[in-house]
């Protein structure tokens, strides 16, 4: 059995989640600046 496929679709999977995280932060910090204004 080749277990090189379940690596990248687990690497494709971190990578995805690293940029929804970053977009998360981003909008909760555009959330929080327009609070404060």
């Amino acid at each position: 059995m080749r277990q090189d496929g379940s690596k990248q679709t687990f690497i494709f999977d971190k990578k995805i989640s690293i940029i929804q995280g970053f977009i998360l932060q981003e909008i909760e910090y555009d959330n929080s600046l327009s609070m404060s204004d």
